[in-house]
């Protein structure tokens, strides 16, 4: 918990040592009703799922998804994020255990 942009910032973390398919089924159901009710109850508030990922030495990541209404979809239909559509998508680098989120947009 914490704050982003002046509002409310929720975050659930997980972290794979590789990168492959992320099970989204390692995201229990009392932690997705948390974050969407947090999100229903105050204006603004942000819930992130946050996935680290271990790469290769000295290429760690960090993915963010903020869309939770695609994370429920998907993990209803078990449909996990494949190592594919992470490959294609934006993260961002940890280095020196400092993440740089100065081009995260809300």
């Amino acid at each position: 918990m914490g704050s982003w942009a002046n509002n409310l910032l929720l975050v659930e973390c997980k972290f794979i040592s590789s990168l492959k398919s992320f099970d989204l089924q390692r995201i229990e159901d009392h932690q997705m009703e948390a974050l969407e009710n947090w999100k229903e109850r105050i204006p603004g508030t942000q819930s992130w799922i946050v996935l680290g990922v271990k790469v290769a030495r000295g290429d760690n990541r960090i993915y963010i998804f903020k869309d939770l209404h695609d994370i429920k979809m998907r993990r209803i239909e078990k449909k996990n994020y494949l190592k594919k559509e992470l490959e294609q998508r934006g993260y961002h680098k940890v280095f020196k255990d400092l993440i740089d989120l100065d081009k995260l947009t809300n």
